[in-house]
């Protein structure tokens, strides 16, 4: 199953209480001064819920909006910590109280704090899933690249893929966040204008068995007895 709607944001550590969720691309990188940038992405998996016995495989697809180098990045499990982010809608940095930046899950609200160093580690972060690496001059714009997602390094919590959609499909789905680096690159958005190019979540699942038709024919069946003792 491919999911493609979501929510998104870029985080600035030089402009701490800025807010970007509004914007086409997700920046990720070191700006020119040296200061980060990192990227959060959550997909709305909630039709999920209820659909599967175990989660097989998952990945996700961007499509570059930047390459500036020759480097790679780190695709993290965010930790949910009671309190999730709110993408926000503002797109040149304003202060948008409420709302993630680097600082805050929701800029202002004491207790949905991320740790100093934004979402990138520590608490803010269960562990790696994967990483992306991308080669400047080979990985070009508009070039999608997919990660296969794996959980084994994971704490025990999450340390399956099946868990992990638990996690998400139960009110904790705080996505991943991407960090790494000192180049700048850049995916298209949930925001992009072209809906292929939208960030691509694929779950490979085994599903909830249906009902086997002797199951029904005895459901049927006791229908039948205790309408004929009635």
């Amino acid at each position: 199953m491919e999911f493609q709607t979501g929510r998104d944001s870029t985080l600035i550590q030089n402009n701490s209480d800025g807010n970007y969720g509004g914007r086409n691309e997700v920046l990720i990188g070191a700006t020119g001064s040296g200061q980060q940038r990192a990227g959060i992405v959550a997909w709305d998996v909630s039709s999920l819920a209820g659909q599967y016995i175990s989660i097989d495989s998952m990945s996700v697809t961007f499509t570059i909006f930047r390459v500036a180098a020759t480097t790679s990045w780190g695709i993290n499990l965010l930790n949910e910590s009671g309190v999730d982010w709110v993408e926000g809608t503002d797109t040149s940095g304003a202060t948008q109280p409420g709302t993630v930046t680097w600082d805050f899950r929701q800029e202002g609200v004491l207790g949905t704090e991320w740790d100093l160093g934004g979402a990138r580690g520590g608490p803010a972060v269960y562990g790696s899933m994967g990483t992306l690496a991308l080669t400047d001059g080979v990985d070009v714009v508009n070039d999608k690249v997919t990660i296969n997602l794996t959980a084994g390094s994971l704490p025990s919590n999450v340390d399956t893929l099946t868990e992990i959609m638990d996690l998400w499909t139960s009110g904790g789905n705080t996505g991943l966040g991407i960090y790494g680096g000192q180049a700048q690159w850049g995916l298209d958005s949930f925001q992009g204008s072209i809906a292929a190019d939208r960030p691509l979540l694929t779950v490979n699942y085994t599903p909830v068995p249906e009902p086997t038709v002797a199951c029904l024919g005895g459901l049927g069946l006791l229908g039948l007895l205790r309408r004929r003792r009635a």
